[in-house]
């Protein structure tokens, strides 16, 4: 039901759209809580560089996101289910455009929880 919803909005809004990109990740959330993490986080990632370009690395979404796919990450080593995958060095760059705009450090600045 929620891929159907995610094609729908993908043909009538669009890719970048922010409905479209809300649908992306609850799905990818579902595929999360499936331990389907290959293909959660090919749309983790989706996620994340959409929220990025239409909100802002800052925006609460954006972060929300990133730290879904970093616990997700969590998630996969401590079950030593972590494929090699191409680095697209979320890790070691998940704040720094945070902090070249002078913001906190990351969400447990502003008050989230990891």
């Amino acid at each position: 039901m929620i891929r159907r919803a995610l094609d729908g909005c993908e043909k009538a809004l669009g890719n970048d759209h922010p409905e479209t990109l809300t649908n992306v990740h609850y799905f990818v959330c579902l595929l999360h809580e499936q331990k389907r993490y290959e293909a959660a986080s090919e749309l983790y990632q989706r996620a994340f560089s959409g929220y990025r370009m239409i909100l802002g690395p800052s925006h609460h979404t954006t972060i929300a996101c990133d730290d879904h796919y970093y616990s997700m990450r969590q998630e996969m080593d401590a079950a030593g289910a972590l494929v090699k995958q191409k680095s697209r060095s979320w890790n070691a760059s998940r704040f720094d455009d945070v902090r070249l705009l002078g913001e906190p450090d990351g969400p447990a600045d502003m008050g989230y929880q990891l």
